[in-house]
């Protein structure tokens, strides 16, 4: 598995002018904030890191809400670049 470090390393907008890249960028965001496995995974995130993460590490909850914050981010980019990388309807 390749890790993507900007879109434009991703060989489907490589070649894409940066105005095309940005509009379709948006819309596998769009596609990727509708997607309920997101939103599981984003709770679940939450709750494992406020409730389970930050008492072991012995931090504040609110800090491990913001942990589950930011895998809920990474798992976004993620679905995002899938959402791209298969072609959706507006990459096809």
């Amino acid at each position: 598995m390749k890790i993507y470090w900007s879109y434009s390393q991703i060989p489907e907008l490589a070649d894409l002018p940066s105005s095309v890249r940005k509009q379709l960028v948006r819309e596998a965001w769009a596609r990727a904030r509708g997607r309920w496995q997101v939103w599981v995974i984003a709770v679940l995130a939450y709750f494992l890191c406020q409730l389970v993460v930050a008492p072991l590490l012995g931090i504040d909850s609110s800090l491990g809400a913001a942990i589950g914050g930011g895998m809920l981010g990474l798992v976004m980019y993620v679905a995002a670049v899938h959402e791209i990388r298969k072609g959706g309807n507006s990459t096809r």
